[in-house]
């Protein structure tokens, strides 16, 4: 390479007018990756994996940690790192899809009174085999009317 070539390499371009500094646009800051941005990404891939478990809490939880430590590993940058990112939106999207999931399957229970009281029957069911007593009785100890809770089959 001759001289005039090398000086231009190593100061980074052509020179401006009349020999000045060369013209350089200053680089826009990248967020460096931390532990917090491969968190993110790994707990947002385990929110959406745990979504189809149809559980209602796994989903909630890795998800929120997913978002905040995110959040977390942006530090002093603007702008987010592509693994911080990608978790986020990871577990943005698992958190709609499993509050879309809840509302379809109380939609599902209680718009049809046949799964309604199969539903209640159900718990009534599951409190006398724990506590010996059913819920409407258990309610009734104390001092709420069941019928008032919207509880079907215990209007008397």
């Amino acid at each position: 390479m001759n001289d005039y070539h090398e000086q231009q390499w190593q100061a980074g371009g052509p020179a401006g007018p009349s020999g000045s500094a060369p013209y350089r646009q200053s680089p826009v800051p990248f967020a460096k990756p931390n532990g917090f941005t491969t968190a993110s990404l790994v707990l947002g891939i385990l929110a959406f994996v745990s979504v189809f478990s149809m559980t209602v809490l796994p989903p909630l939880i890795f998800g929120s940690l997913s978002i905040l430590l995110g959040i977390l590993s942006r530090g002093d940058q603007k702008r987010l790192h592509s693994r911080a990112l990608a978790g986020v939106i990871v577990s943005a999207s698992a958190l709609a899809i499993n509050l879309g999931l809840c509302a379809f399957s109380f939609y599902v229970v209680f718009s049809d009174p046949a799964v309604t009281n199969q539903y209640w029957d159900m718990v009534n069911e599951t409190y006398e085999q724990m506590l010996g007593v059913s819920l409407e009785e258990l309610l009734e100890n104390y001092g709420f009317d069941p019928g008032q809770l919207g509880i079907p089959g215990s209007v008397k």
